[in-house]
């Protein structure tokens, strides 16, 4: 249960590529999702937070996007993971289930927000409450 780990600020160049992507499908009518996938707690704890909020905030500038990561009951529990890196189609499921409304498995009210311009300030917010939570039951 050791978690994969993120060497280096990539943060500018997945930026430009991710603007680069989403011009490109607006100029050829093309629907883009977006999703940011459910990040093992391991891992998740072990990324840089500030840089990866940075991003979420600069990619909802950009466009919308599904958020799965985070401290949720999910992320949080491995019984949705193989390993640290790999989580298992039921996980898989309910973020189906999240964007499209199916198929018929049940989601829990943590798992996946759909982040836009309008919301990304408070769902990050939320998402800092949740580790700093998370820190200070730890202790």
């Amino acid at each position: 249960m050791q978690p994969y780990h993120y060497n280096g600020d990539n943060l500018s160049k997945a930026l430009r590529d991710m603007d680069e992507l989403v011009k490109f499908t607006k100029k050829y009518h093309i629907n883009l999702l977006i999703l940011i996938n459910p990040i093992h707690q391991t891992t998740y704890r072990d990324t840089d937070l500030p840089l990866f909020s940075a991003f979420k905030k600069q990619l909802a500038a950009m466009t919308d996007y599904y958020d799965f990561s985070g401290l949720n009951s999910v992320t949080t529990n491995n019984y949705y993971y193989y390993e640290t890196s790999h989580y298992r189609p039921t996980a898989g499921d309910m973020m189906l289930k999240r964007i499209f409304g199916y198929p018929p498995v049940v989601v829990p009210n943590d798992f996946g927000v759909l982040v836009t311009k309008q919301n990304v300030d408070e769902h990050l917010r939320r998402l800092h409450r949740q580790f700093s939570d998370s820190k200070n039951n730890s202790q």
